[in-house]
């Protein structure tokens, strides 16, 4: 496969993915891991994140989120495994 990269606009390659416990184990929790690259152009730094989610489940529970303040004159800050 052959990615093209256009150098002149700034790009983050992020990949994602959800492991599951073996068959049967309905307790244990599934583990979600986020990978981002760090230094365009290079692409070649990446850092990650891991996290326990409910077991089973596929869609990434904490991927991206925000969380309001208090002060209601705050803006919201970026959470999640992307922020």
């Amino acid at each position: 496969m052959h990615i093209h990269l256009d150098t002149n606009t700034p790009t983050i390659i992020i990949g994602a993915d959800v492991s599951h416990p073996g068959p049967g184990d309905n307790s244990s929790p599934s583990i979600a891991a986020v990978v981002a690259s760090m230094d365009w152009p290079g692409v070649s730094k990446y850092r990650g994140i891991v996290s326990a989610q409910a077991p089973r489940e596929e869609i990434i529970q904490d991927l991206y989120c925000l969380h309001q303040d208090p002060d209601p004159q705050k803006c919201p800050v970026p959470g999640g495994m992307i922020r």
